[in-house]
């Protein structure tokens, strides 16, 4: 029995791992800027977020269905007149 909430509370716990493709940088979402509140975008949630080292901004889609998770970002280019420095 122990061992039954044991696992299910590990299973609650999963981390959501981001990789920016700007620079490479990899660490678990928490440690990323979110620009603005999550939104639904059919089935999943998107995220818009920002790279802590390089600063770069893309968005973070996620879905989780059957137990098995399906995600992917999209690079956002900076503005004209703006860096992304």
């Amino acid at each position: 029995m122990r061992l039954m909430l044991l696992i299910n509370k590990v299973a609650e716990r999963v981390q959501e791992i981001v990789k920016s493709h700007f620079c490479g940088y990899e660490a678990d979402i928490s440690q990323f800027k979110f620009l603005r509140d999550p939104w639904n975008f059919r089935f999943y949630e998107v995220k818009m977020i920002e790279c802590p080292k390089c600063h770069g901004v893309f968005t973070y889609y996620y879905i989780t269905s059957n137990n098995q998770a399906t995600e992917f970002t999209i690079k956002i280019r900076p503005r004209k007149g703006e860096s992304n420095a």
